[in-house]
């Protein structure tokens, strides 16, 4: 087709020529009264014309190369517009050229697929408009950066789709230029959103590793100091007896088995205390609410702390309303209130006041009974409070009569008023006393 329309073309022109050619001969003898079948017989006549259609024709070929080279140049440039705007447009990545001020002047549609806008929305909006408003300070950083360097790279951030929806995005951006003049930036954008929320993934995954481990060590801790202690106190005395036991006097015996018997109630409520929690911890634990008496509760719990108060001279006090009834797992509520009692015992010195009461409030919307536990105790410092329910503490303090502890208690009691959706905390003065308040909800 090429060759066919080439000499085609130059054809027509010298043949055109040489016709001009001859009638300008004609036309020329004409006007000179010359006749012109005579000239024509010459063949002189004739030279003008080939010599016209030769020259034509030469030209005809240098001005079709011309063209010829034109068209294919532009024909190569529409193909690789076409190319790059194919490139362009199916690009995973998304593409994205803004103008000096941020206005978006070209998005690809990776773009309008990840912001959910239209063309003509985006072409209508500055980039700031789609920037999460939490991220703004630190893309107006790299903004600079871009104004200051030319480019950035590796910025991470979120944006803001039509439908509300927050996106991780990764933006590498580069200025551009036209005639030497910078016209904007381009920017490269990467959905990062898998990849933050698998980080987020990791974190919790640590998180929870670090509390398994810090579970474990715990857990051993108290099993090589918190049960070998005591056990080694009774091993001791109990040698005592069986080894001097005509010795010593009543008063003497009396004291050394009492000892003796609160050495093996503190250890087996240690070792009550391990085995619910490593039940919380193995989820073998069944959580069953009921319709439960708080005052019959708490006065059961009384009961069970009372020898250890008495002994200290402790009042304790129930100001609960005997008619308050909640929704809890009794089992659980049980032990809270009892641990909490003991803790309270331990840490009030004595001819102390313990005091258990209750009320309802209202938590943004959603109604609670509220049980504080207050002592007029030594108090817990500020840096402990903040640590004293959390399983890797390792500062537990002895009591007003040097009593053990391991701490375990609390951890237990935070773990299962969780499970009924509350909150635990506590509110301490050193020298003055401390008050255990948690929540449970209303209706559970």
């Amino acid at each position: 087709m090429y060759q066919k329309s080439k000499y085609y073309y130059i054809l027509i022109c010298s043949i055109v020529a040489f016709s001009a050619g001859l009638v300008g001969s004609g036309v020329n003898d004409y006007f000179h009264n010359e006749d012109i079948l005579e000239n024509a017989s010459n063949l002189n006549y004739f030279i003008i014309p080939i010599i016209l259609g030769i020259v034509t024709g030469i030209y005809s070929v240098f001005y079709w190369k011309r063209e010829y080279r034109q068209q294919k140049v532009f024909k190569q440039l529409k193909e690789s517009e076409y190319n790059l705007r194919i490139l362009f447009e199916n690009m995973l990545d998304i593409v994205c050229i803004l103008d000096n001020n941020g206005n978006i002047v070209n998005v690809n549609n990776a773009g309008l697929k990840l912001y959910e806008y239209s063309r003509e929305e985006l072409l209508n909006m500055n980039v700031s408009e789609l920037i999460y408003e939490d991220d703004l300070n630190n893309s107006n950083e790299h903004f600079n950066k871009l104004e200051t360097d030319g480019f950035y790279n590796m910025y991470e951030g979120r944006v803001k789709t039509k439908s509300g929806k927050i996106i991780w995005i990764q933006v590498n951006s580069t200025e551009y230029f036209k005639d030497g003049i910078k016209v904007g930036s381009q920017d490269i954008i990467r959905d990062i959103t898998i990849k933050k929320e698998n980080e987020q993934i990791m974190i919790l995954q640590n998180e929870k590793l670090k509390k398994l481990n810090d579970t474990k060590d715990k857990f051993f801790s108290i099993i090589a100091h918190d049960l070998k202690s005591p056990f080694n106190s009774l091993l001791g005395f109990s040698k005592l007896l069986n080894e001097e036991f005509d010795d010593y006097d009543d008063t003497k015996k009396k004291k050394f088995f009492q000892i003796i018997h609160n050495g093996i109630n503190s250890t087996y409520k240690l070792l009550e205390n391990l085995l619910i929690w490593s039940q919380t911890q193995r989820g073998h634990i069944v959580f069953n609410l009921e319709k439960v008496n708080l005052y019959l509760i708490s006065n059961e719990a009384i009961k069970l702390t009372s020898l250890f108060a008495e002994k200290k001279s402790i009042i304790i006090k129930n100001l609960i309303s005997e008619s308050i009834t909640i929704k809890a797992d009794k089992e659980m509520l049980s032990t809270i209130i009892r641990n909490l009692l003991s803790n309270a015992v331990k840490f009030t010195p004595k001819g102390g006041n313990i005091e258990l009461s209750s009320r309802c409030i209202s938590i943004n919307e959603k109604n609670f009974t509220e049980i504080s536990i207050k002592d007029n105790g030594v108090g817990i410092s500020k840096e402990l409070q903040s640590q004293i329910f959390e399983i890797n503490n390792k500062k537990v303090s002895p009591g007003t009569e040097n009593e053990k502890g391991t701490g375990l208690g609390l951890i237990l009691c935070k773990e299962f008023i969780e499970k009924h959706d509350g909150k635990i905390w506590v509110e301490s003065t050193e020298g003055v006393g401390s008050v255990f308040i948690f929540t449970l909800p209303v209706n559970n």
